[in-house]
């Protein structure tokens, strides 16, 4: 949510738990996106999730994303790392050029 800086970090959420039945359109999305087919691990998708959820700060996504990869075997360092300064997170040469693009976009 990085393009609606002036609402409360935790707008979406109070949102989804308000209107539940709006929520899960984009619920679903989230998932097939970052859980279903692809030519990327999900570990993968959500080291990049979580790097761009820090670059946005916003609310509890981060975490959300942290402790995921971390259940999907991403190291609890290296997300720290990339979370603090993704120059130099040791995240792979097939991620890092993602993360960099997906920087630009966050």
């Amino acid at each position: 949510m990085a393009y609606l800086l002036s609402l409360p970090a935790d707008a979406v959420l109070d949102a989804f738990r308000a209107y539940p039945q709006a929520a899960r359109p984009p619920l679903d999305y989230h998932q097939a996106l970052l859980h279903g087919p692809s030519l990327l691990a999900v570990a993968e998708r959500e080291l990049i999730a979580a790097h761009v959820s820090g670059l946005n700060a916003r609310g509890c996504c981060p975490g959300v994303h942290q402790a995921t990869g971390q259940a999907f075997g991403i190291e609890e360092e290296t997300l720290a790392t990339l979370l603090a300064d993704a120059t130099i997170a040791p995240a792979g040469e097939r991620i890092e050029p993602l993360l960099r693009y997906a920087g630009k976009a966050g």
